[in-house]
């Protein structure tokens, strides 16, 4: 059972409350330490009575999904991830997502990412569907939050 309140977003960024609900475990307490906001290298954890459940991180140009599924509290294997189909490059994994977008930050070199870490649910295949339904929403909040602009 969860005793907390749902956050009004996640990590700062607007998407839809039923696409990151399933994320959060039952527990007593949240807290969330950080946010995305509009530097493009930015982070959050999402704690539940005193346990990571939740790592967003946004990622400045030159990320790519091999490179980004071998950072962060758990390891992953590139051959191991299947692709999301959307606008961005996405790929998931029972425990991680993965977005790379081509858009443009002002001042910096096109490339703009998004990684999301969750250790709930504990289902694998639960886990892949639900990350993979947040990701391209949760990419377009992102870089929509830092001005990272679509290239013509």
């Amino acid at each position: 059972m969860r005793s907390y309140e749902l956050p009004a977003d996640l990590c700062g960024l607007s998407v839809d409350r039923d696409l990151y609900d399933p994320l959060f475990p039952p527990g007593d307490t949240v807290d969330i330490l950080g946010s995305v906001g509009r530097d493009p290298l930015d982070g959050c954890v999402v704690e539940v009575d005193g346990e990571e459940v939740i790592n967003l991180g946004t990622f400045t140009p030159g990320w790519d999904l091999e490179s980004l599924a071998t950072i962060g509290p758990y390891q992953n294997d590139l051959d191991e991830g299947e692709e999301v189909p959307g606008r961005y490059e996405m790929m998931v994994w029972p425990d991680a997502v993965f977005a790379v977008s081509d858009c443009v930050i002002p001042q910096l070199n096109p490339g703009f990412s998004v990684g999301l870490w969750a250790t709930y649910p504990d289902d694998e295949d639960d886990s892949r569907r639900i990350l993979a339904d947040l990701i391209e929403p949760l990419t377009a909040s992102a870089a929509q939050k830092i001005g990272c602009v679509e290239p013509e």
